[in-house]
């Protein structure tokens, strides 16, 4: 729903095709501009909504935002949908006017009186996530399903990803599927990877590795960065093709590069272990960083560890220290194990064992096996709470079961001197 950031080329590429459109039927610009003005004083909606646009687009005068805006607004207020569709639209996207979605949303319910599918489709997005409006997912489907009779791609791909997930509308695969397969035939590059997807994993469909290769590659084709993705997952496991790891780094690249977290993640673990491409501890941090700067808790956990081992940077603990802090408040169970441990140790913050327990046993509830084993120890001791060796020893045994080698031996060690003690 956020307005998309557009190079000032490429806006100057748009505008100049918005103008061309726009003028077809006229002599000149001037004369489009001549014939809108005229029939916007007549009162004609359609005319008063060219005006605008005139204004908003240059078409035979100076483009003047703050005119256009005014224009299209008595448009939208005289009845044209086309206005009140594009007044909308500015008020999701903030453009010329401050982003409100109350007053987008009131625009959208006049503009599908027109029955237009962008119009039906933007409203469906608007009940989907509650924007402008309570969220109600039943609602949005009924927008979307609209939309997609008339064959509108957004739409098709949108209540497709409801139908595929059972949000909102019955869970119905198949029909998922087909929808998937109208959007993708009309170049929707995010509904072509979904079709990878559904034949991956048999969803609406049979399984199919073949297909699911064919659709991920029309996708990537178009640049679609979570396409790229599952392609390199593709060529990482020969599934579809045959096994090419220095492909499926390539793959990771694009798509890292494109900026999806996931794929910066993955690049950087390649380069750290060498996986289709030699060795490069500086790569495997860069990428590691990229996204762990942009919010992906795995990432940084693993740039904590790099700062922690000087691993394609200069050793820093109060760096290691900063992302294990926020990995383990993101939730990494492996973060969490080692920021509790900081607490107990005391040395880059003030020793806080209280702080260092909450964290290992929020750890251990996970599952993690540092962090049963850091609690143990801390049963064992009493440190931080009170010693029980019942339940140090039960921690051990826990984080032992994974193939942690100090739970297994403090396990054995505390199990003897208990036998001892009876």
């Amino acid at each position: 729903m956020e307005g998309t950031n557009m190079s000032f080329k490429s806006r100057e590429e748009m505008l100049k095709g918005v103008r061309e459109q726009l003028c077809k039927g006229y002599a000149s610009p001037e004369e489009a501009y001549a014939n809108a003005l005229e029939g916007a004083k007549a009162g004609i909606p359609d005319k008063i909504c060219f005006l605008a646009e005139c204004y908003l687009y240059g078409i035979g005068t100076d483009i003047n935002n703050d005119e256009g805006v005014k224009w299209l607004k008595k448009a939208a207020e005289a009845g044209s949908n086309a206005a009140q569709y594009s007044l909308a639209s500015m008020y999701i996207d903030g453009i010329y006017i401050e982003r409100d979605y109350d007053e987008a949303f009131k625009w959208l319910t006049k503009s599908v009186e027109g029955g237009a599918p962008p119009a039906q489709n933007t409203l469906g997005t608007m009940y989907e996530n509650g924007l402008g409006c309570k969220q109600d997912f039943t609602k949005a489907a009924e927008w979307y399903e609209k939309a997609a009779e008339q064959g509108y791609p957004d739409a098709e791909y949108n209540l497709a990803e409801m139908l595929l997930n059972g949000r909102g509308v019955e869970k119905i695969p198949k029909r998922a599927f087909e929808l998937f397969r109208r959007a993708a035939e009309s170049g929707d590059s995010r509904a072509q990877n979904e079709m990878g997807y559904c034949y991956s994993t048999g969803q609406g469909t049979d399984p199919d590795y073949d297909e699911a290769f064919k659709w991920f590659s029309i996708a990537a084709e178009q640049g679609n960065a979570v396409a790229l993705y599952c392609l390199a997952t593709c060529y990482g496991g020969g599934y579809g093709v045959a096994r090419d790891l220095a492909k499926a780094l390539e793959c990771n690249k694009k798509s890292a590069d494109a900026g999806y977290l996931p794929a910066q993640y993955r690049t950087g673990s390649c380069y750290l272990s060498g996986t289709g491409c030699e060795k490069n501890a500086e790569e495997a941090f860069r990428y590691f960083e990229m996204a762990a700067t942009q919010g992906f808790p795995p990432a940084e956990y693993t740039l904590a560890v790099c700062y922690m081992n000087g691993t394609g940077v200069k050793a820093d603990e109060r760096m290691a220290f900063k992302w294990y802090e926020r990995a383990a408040q993101a939730g990494i169970p492996d973060a969490m194990a080692e920021y509790g441990f900081y607490f107990m140790q005391g040395q880059i913050v003030p020793r806080n064992t209280q702080e260092g327990v909450k964290w290992f046993r929020e750890a251990a509830r996970r599952g993690n096996a540092e962090g049963q084993y850091y609690l143990g120890m801390c049963y064992e001791s009493g440190d931080g709470m009170e010693q029980d060796l019942n339940a140090a020893l039960q921690l051990y045994t826990q984080a032992a079961q994974q193939g942690h080698a100090n739970a297994m031996k403090r396990a054995r060690m505390l199990q003897q001197w208990m036998n001892s003690n009876k």
